[in-house]
């Protein structure tokens, strides 16, 4: 049940936090301010740990002693960040008992949330039996109930819908044969059903509905209206009248809600196929126009089997848009660019790049076998004269080689891919190069290490990036401070932090993973304040969630080395929020170890024993040995004090 607003007042009176991340009770303790003044801060403004912790009070608050339940019907359709909000308050508890009951048509989907407690129960279930169908659908003759019942084989909207219609076939010609026999001459699906009500409506009004259910149900009434070509007047009139035929439920706000799902989806299906591919393709500009490169891109899925290049374009660009925060949205709008692109012709140049970006994805989810079988692909098919995305797959390949373990040197592939790079390519010669400096520190052989150092500085230099000039000058610092000279480490880290100090803004978030190695290696060589302030930065500008991650990583390292141990765990928290949201198995075994380790250090003994046995579980997962090797040495002084 929605709170009203009044209740929803008086919870923010019992946890203020929550006035910062509900609007209602913000705006109901400033009445007489001007509206604008009233408008909340949106989650965005505040940390996550925030976010989680006032709603974690505010199920305490609605809990009291005698406990909670939390009904969520549809958890498919869960957004990401109420999931993780939920599993969170499950990890945590409100101090009173807590019961969650879910309905998913997918069980994968629940797989997380029933992670996050100590006891679940999955129950699956079947059709509903007579008796209960005979309850809850309208009463009809004993004859007619008997072939209802079989139809419906336990459907209850079936049930409900063939008695509605025949009882309404009933009214309207009461001479006609027998109920039986009527109801025997429908065609055996709902869709035929819900058409009966759609033919019985205007025309406007069915392409008012054609158009809803394209668009997808819960859209703007000005969306499908326009979609629909008709005027505003004309659109409202049609949703009037739907409304009052039973196929839309009344809601406020504008949005058109059909009164059930199938509903939609037979209204939908019945769609001849040229209009609704029109109706894809139009939909696709309309949102396009609006900005919602995501929508445009599913309706342009969804408008033809083969595409043309700009289509591919958005498509890409729509996916690319939520690389950092959104995955498996990426991945999937990928794959289907993918799958749009015919065999042969000029289009499959597109192919290497969808198929690196998909690869980045799923080594973002911890699916790093697949990413590596893709990889592969994407350099098999990429043209001889793309430097930029040979560099960059290269790279990329060298990623997933490391999260699955292999530590293999990777200087002869780095070193192939150099070769096939222009001299006048100076952007990507810096990038490889700036990598074998790196990879040079790892063999460990430091004479070709800073050989490497000089050719990518004047790459770096060549390409007049300043962002590349930092990236390589952080590479150097890591790798002296690897396998090189301490001293040198130093004066290479102070010089990268003073060009990143004077850098302009747009330049530094370009070097966003350099700003991120930068915090760690200011963090090894004791400057922990310099390492700290970079890594607060990286978090404000990280664009994508396993940046923020890291960085998130780097400030509670440098908190724990300042002993600002109630920071540290607040970071600590974010990290493994942040990993768990992710769904990524290798980051939760690192942002577990840093819970662990600041909890131990604050003396939170049961706490500490909890979450090591949580972390060793994870890092059980992990192949790839350098972060294998941080997780365990973060939760090294746990496992010690812990005698484990």
């Amino acid at each position: 049940t929605r709170l009203s607003t009044p209740e929803l007042a008086a919870l923010a009176a019992v946890v203020p936090e929550l006035a910062t991340v509900v609007p209602e009770p913000r705006g109901s303790r400033r009445e007489g301010m001007p509206h604008a003044a009233r408008v909340p801060r949106t989650a965005d403004d505040f940390s996550l740990v925030d976010v989680l912790h006032a709603i974690r009070r505010g199920m305490q608050a609605v809990a009291g002693p005698h406990g909670l339940a939390v009904i969520i019907d549809g958890y498919d359709w869960v957004d990401d960040s109420s999931r993780v909000a939920l599993e969170y308050v499950l990890r945590r508890g409100i101090r009173s008992p807590l019961l969650v009951a879910t309905a998913a048509r997918t069980p994968d989907r629940t797989h997380s949330l029933r992670e996050s407690v100590t006891n679940s129960v999955s129950i699956e279930l079947g059709g509903l039996s007579d008796d209960s169908l005979r309850a809850i659908a309208p009463a009809v003759t004993p004859e007619l109930q008997g072939v209802i019942l079989a139809r419906a084989e336990g459907n209850p909207f079936f049930a409900i819908e063939l008695s509605r219609h025949a009882n309404a076939a009933d009214a309207a010609d009461p001479d006609a044969p027998t109920s039986a026999s009527r109801v025997l001459n429908l065609p055996p699906t709902v869709t035929d059903a819900v058409m009966s009500d759609l033919a019985a409506v205007s025309a406007q009004a069915r392409s008012f509905a054609q158009a809803a259910a394209v668009l997808g149900d819960g859209c703007e009434a000005s969306s499908a209206g326009a979609l629909a070509e008709l005027t505003e007047h004309a659109a409202l009139a049609a949703l009037d009248e739907l409304v009052a035929s039973g196929m839309v439920l009344p809601k406020s706000g504008g949005e058109v809600r059909f009164r059930h799902s199938l509903v939609g989806t037979s209204v939908y299906e019945a769609i001849p196929p040229g209009r609704r591919l029109g109706l894809h393709a139009a939909a696709a500009r309309q949102l396009q126009d609006g900005g919602d490169l995501i929508a445009a891109a599913r309706h342009l899925i969804a408008s033809s089997p083969t595409v043309d290049a700009a289509a591919i374009d958005l498509i890409t660009a729509a996916a690319l848009s939520r690389r950092g925060t959104s995955p498996r949205v990426t991945a999937e709008l990928a794959r289907a660019a993918v799958d749009l692109i015919p065999s042969s012709g000029p289009l499959t140049v597109r192919l290497p790049m969808l198929k690196g970006i998909i690869a980045d994805s799923l080594i973002r989810t911890g699916s790093f076998a697949e990413a590596e079988v893709l990889l592969r692909q994407a350099l098999l098919l990429l043209s001889p004269d793309d430097a930029t995305a040979r560099a960059w797959l290269t790279v990329t390949y060298i990623r997933v080689q490391r999260w699955l373990g292999r530590n293999d040197s990777a200087v002869d592939a780095l070193s192939s891919a150099l070769a096939e790079v222009p001299t006048s390519s100076h952007f990507e010669r810096a990038i490889l190069e700036g990598l074998l400096v790196v990879e040079m520190s790892r063999v460990p052989d430091v004479v070709s290490m800073r050989e490497y150092a000089d050719l990518a500085m004047a790459s770096a230099s060549a390409s007049g990036e300043p962002s590349i000039t930092l990236s390589i000058l952080v590479a150097r610092a890591l790798a002296e401070a690897v396998s090189g000279d301490p001293a040198i480490a130093m004066e290479l880290t102070v010089a990268a932090d003073d060009m990143a100090v004077h850098l302009p803004e747009e330049h530094v978030v370009q070097a966003t993973d350099a700003i991120a190695i930068l915090a760690a290696v200011e963090d090894w060589l004791c400057r922990s304040d310099s390492a700290l302030r970079w890594a607060i930065r990286g978090r404000e500008m990280a664009d994508n969630q396993m940046a923020e991650f890291w960085f998130t990583t780097a400030a509670t390292t440098a908190l724990m080395s300042l002993g600002r141990l109630p920071e540290a765990a607040r970071m600590a928290e974010a990290a493994e929020v942040l990993a768990r949201g992710m769904e990524n198995p290798v980051l939760t075994a690192v942002g577990l170890a840093l819970t662990a380790g600041v909890s131990f250090q604050r003396g939170e003994v049961l706490r500490t024993r909890v979450l090591v046995s949580e972390c060793l579980a994870f890092i059980d997962c992990v192949q790839d040995a350098n972060v294998r090797l941080s997780a365990v040495s973060l939760l090294l002084p746990a496992l010690v004090g812990m005698d484990r």
